[in-house]
């Protein structure tokens, strides 16, 4: 997830649906150090935050994630 990740406590259950959903969509909690930026606090800010994140993506890693998207549900 990445050095800035901070785990939410163990039964909170949206916030980690919230992360899992997060890295599903290939956002990690990366930076050079200065934090990872602006994340969702709730979980219903997620889907709008990843199809802006996606939008702001260059087009290799845009088609690298839909690559991602298509293996892991063939692999089902």
């Amino acid at each position: 997830m990445g050095r800035d990740f901070k785990a939410p406590r163990k039964y909170a259950k949206k916030q980690w649906e919230k992360v899992q959903q997060l890295r599903n969509a290939g956002i990690a909690f990366d930076s050079c150090g200065c934090g990872p930026g602006y994340r969702p606090a709730i979980i219903r800010e997620v889907a709008p935050f990843i199809e802006q994140m996606e939008m702001e993506q260059s087009e290799g890693r845009r088609l690298a994630h839909r690559f991602k998207k298509r293996s892991k549900a063939k692999a089902r």
